[in-house]
């Protein structure tokens, strides 16, 4: 099992840069797996970083956004979380070789 963690500190301010309104909340998302070979930590890792947060964000959003209009507040959003890499060919030889680690 996989387990992770993101947590979440928000805070509104107004135009004296005073704190008006605070959200602090964790989140986590377990993943049961079935792997032929054990991860090793560094795959771990990576998938608690990319996978575990997109899955987490929308709902980190939807409560953030409906615990500052439940407070009175103009609604506080999180950005769209966004991760950069590499798009991969569609189909052929080329996505193939890059699927399996061979550089041309």
């Amino acid at each position: 099992m996989v387990v992770c963690k993101d947590d979440y500190h928000v805070q509104l301010r107004n135009s004296d840069e005073e704190t008006i309104a605070e959200i602090k909340a964790s989140f986590i998302a377990a993943f049961s797996t079935e792997l032929p070979r054990e991860p090793v930590e560094r795959e771990l890792d990576e998938f608690a970083g990319s996978t575990g947060k997109l899955v987490i964000r929308p709902y980190a959003r939807e409560f953030v956004q409906q615990m500052s209009t439940r407070m009175g507040v103009p609604a506080m959003t999180l950005e769209v979380l966004r991760f950069r890499g590499d798009v991969l060919p569609e189909s052929g030889s080329e996505a193939e070789q890059l699927s399996n680690g061979v550089n041309t």
